[in-house]
């Protein structure tokens, strides 16, 4: 099938749109899904820093476990899009070579229409050839996970539930001076000198 110099640039055009396109895509959805990852482990870091009261010795270790499952489906759905984006990214440059952005002269004189460094999938070289959109999202929950292990094996080990009453309502103890007051309502708690003979 023959088909004709116009109709082929045009035809490449198109392709080129959709790659762009879903490149946008790619990136928007790591964006979301880690902004969602991130709510969530502030969420869990506010709670630790200003709601628990502390944690026992188990609740630690299965927070630990829990954050390291979180983490570990992050970062695989997260190389997942990021081989999918470097996919698209070597059409796209295989499709731009095709219409000459590369080429000096083509479309400007004495110039390239694109630098010839948009041909090397946006590499940082020191980054072991991620691309500088993945490199931050990896760092970052990278980072707020550390965070999160941290906070949770900082934070004051609970080893005992507060002591219940016989009726079943808890009793609290305030130290005041030489001896501990009992600071519980209920006619249980009182001392024997206050009931009524």
């Amino acid at each position: 099938m023959q088909i004709k110099d116009n109709e082929k640039a045009n035809i490449v055009l198109n392709l080129l749109n959709e790659r762009y396109n879903a490149s946008h895509k790619i990136r928007e959805q790591s964006e979301k899904f880690t902004i969602w990852v991130l709510g969530f482990a502030i969420s869990v870091i506010g709670f630790l820093l200003f709601k628990s009261p502390g944690l026992a010795l188990l609740q630690k270790i299965m927070l630990s476990v829990i954050a390291i499952i979180i983490v570990a489906l992050t970062g695989w759905r997260q190389y997942a899009l990021y081989k999918g984006f470097i996919a698209n990214r070597k059409v796209m440059i295989t499709l731009e070579e095709t219409l000459g952005v590369y080429d000096v002269g083509t479309y400007i004189e004495s110039k390239t229409l694109y630098p010839d460094r948009y041909r090397q999938i946006d590499r940082i070289p020191s980054r072991k050839g991620l691309t500088y959109h993945f490199y931050v999202t990896f760092a970052l929950i990278l980072s707020i996970f550390l965070l999160l292990i941290v906070l949770i094996w900082a934070s004051p080990t609970n080893k005992q539930p507060p002591k219940k009453s016989d009726s079943g309502k808890t009793i609290e103890f305030r130290s005041s001076g030489f001896n501990n007051q009992n600071i519980c309502n209920d006619s249980c708690c009182k001392p024997e000198s206050t009931y009524r003979r």
